[in-house]
């Protein structure tokens, strides 16, 4: 089943992914002075990019994945299996017109 509280370190996961890209791609164009050579900063970018995007592939399998292969061992439909724990909106269905009315409480005694 999708955990919901995992899609938060889904989404902060993707926006490390894009904050790391952005800054690695800010330090090579910004760099003209040492053409031909890598700096440890851009290095160390390109590594810590590659890691996050590594975490976030996990976290996505981690996601789909449990609802994939629960589906796939209980041949379901993985959409029926995820909606079927939301609740609907739909209204209270009304009694059939010849059943009894439910006891209404009874009266609270008047306090002195």
């Amino acid at each position: 089943m999708i955990n919901p509280a995992l899609d938060v370190w889904v989404w902060a996961t993707c926006g490390l992914f894009l904050v790391l890209m952005a800054t690695r791609a800010w330090l090579v164009e910004t760099r003209h002075a040492r053409l031909g050579r890598t700096t440890a900063a851009v290095k160390l970018l390109a590594a810590s990019t590659v890691l996050t995007l590594a975490g976030l592939g996990v976290l996505l399998s981690i996601q789909g994945g449990t609802l994939l292969v629960n589906s796939i061992i209980t041949k379901t439909d993985p959409a029926a299996a995820y909606y079927a724990n939301i609740p609907d909106n739909t209204p209270p269905v009304a009694p059939a017109p010849g059943a009894p009315a439910p006891a209404a409480p009874a009266p609270a005694a008047p306090a002195r």
